[in-house]
Order: C-alpha cells, then sequence, then structure tokens
C-alpha cells in the first residue's frame, strides 16, 4: 500500500468505529458554532512544577467527578499543557500528538471557544467565543462540560507517521496517547489540580468543533479543573 492509501484506509477505520458509537441526543449545530478564525494568543511561559515525590504523585492520582466550580488560571493551563506533552515519548519520536483544548465556562481570562495549543507560550484561538452547547453534545456524558472548566483533548495525527509505518501503527498511536494521558494525571495532581479522562464522545462532532483536518483523529479527552 501507498503512504496515502495506508492513510485513508486509517481514516475510513476510524470512522467506522466512531459509527458503532449512538451520539448524544443533543442536538450539535454546525450552524451556531463561532467561525474559525487565524487568531493566535500568548500563554504564560511554563514553570517548573512543584517538587513532589514522584511515588506520592502515582499512589495519588485519580480521576475526579466534582471539582471547585473556579475558573483555571492561564499560568495553570500552560504548565499543564507544557509539561504533560514535552515529556511524552511516541513511537519513532513522531510528534503526532498534540493537544486542543475547550473552555466552556466564563471567568476564564482566555475567554470561552476552541484553542488549539502550539508550543511553549502560544496557542491558536480556533473558535472564540461560545461552544458549550455543541460541546455537551459531542459528550455521552455532557455533564462533564456542566462541572469542569476546561477539556482538553488528544489529537492524532496520522498523515506523517504513516508514511513511514505501516497500518498497525494505528494502534501504536493509541499507545502513545495513552502514555500523553498518564502524564496529564500526573502533572495535574503534582499541581494540586484534578483531572478525568474521557473516551465517550462523538469523534465526528469533536473534530467539527475543533476544526480538525481530515487526517487529525480526536483520540482521547481530559477533564480538568480545581479540587473542591
Amino acid at each position: 500500500m501507498t503512504a496515502l492509501e495506508r492513510v485513508e484506509a486509517v481514516v475510513s477505520l476510524h470512522a467506522a468505529l466512531d459509527r458503532t458509537v449512538a451520539p448524544s441526543e443533543l442536538l450539535f449545530d454546525e450552524a451556531a458554532l463561532p467561525p474559525v478564525t487565524p487568531e493566535f494568543v500568548e500563554l504564560p511561559a511554563p514553570t517548573p512544577l512543584p517538587a513532589r515525590d514522584f511515588p506520592d504523585i502515582l499512589q495519588a492520582r485519580r480521576s475526579h467527578y466534582n471539582p471547585a466550580q473556579v475558573a483555571l488560571g492561564i499560568g495553570e493551563l500552560s504548565n499543564v499543557l507544557h509539561h504533560s506533552l514535552v515529556s511524552s515519548p511516541t513511537a519513532g519520536g513522531m510528534r503526532e500528538l498534540t493537544l486542543s483544548f475547550v473552555v466552556s465556562h466564563p471567568g476564564h481570562s482566555l475567554g470561552a471557544g476552541v484553542y488549539r495549543y502550539i508550543q511553549e507560550g502560544r496557542a491558536e484561538a480556533v473558535r472564540p467565543g461560545d461552544v458549550q452547547g455543541n460541546l455537551r453534545a459531542s459528550l455521552l456524558q455532557p455533564e462533564f462540560v456542566d462541572v469542569f472548566p476546561v477539556l482538553l483533548f488528544v489529537v492524532a495525527d496520522v498523515e506523517a507517521p504513516l508514511e513511514k509505518y505501516a497500518m498497525r501503527h494505528y494502534r501504536t498511536m493509541h499507545v502513545d496517547a495513552g502514555v500523553l494521558v498518564q502524564n496529564l494525571y500526573l502533572v495535574t495532581e503534582a499541581m494540586g489540580l484534578v483531572g478525568c479522562a474521557i473516551a465517550g464522545f462523538t469523534d465526528a462532532r469533536v473534530a467539527s468543533l475543533l476544526n480538525l483536518a481530515t487526517t487529525q483523529l480526536p483520540v482521547m479527552a481530559f477533564a480538568l479543573g480545581r479540587p473542591s
């Protein structure tokens, strides 16, 4: 198979698996989404993580479902994004994974909307504006949107890896995503924040919400907040 054929086959497989899940009955209104913008925003430079013993962090980390109803600081968000990604290895060193995030609650200094993390200290404001309704309709458990101020999405771009590897890398891609999710748990715990991994969402709706290319596949989500 050519690289293009491998990419097309994997994208088709991913879409077929997505169709096996019944989407939320909540209305996903694509026409109501804020327009896509080319705007960029500066994030605070990441700072070192607090000095805590790794065994303590490993034992303490867990999923949380009832965070405090307060906004995250932009510095806290920048730290979670940076430290989770920078320490996350991938097969063959392929930088196939990125993080997008949705600020759904008012009061955050970034403002509500969809963002894509680019690199240390920088993000792209993909869809500035209120997307809470469509975000809820994208999840199989919409209550995550009601209680967590920020949701992160792990996005895998299959184009570059499948130019190098066989289709089997589709499996490895999810292993890499799992490593990143574990990093999110560990970094979140180290910072005194709380989070919860989310696998229950409709890929097609999330892809539309995040304005993803055809080769960019949402593979996991992670709700992020402060402890109650």
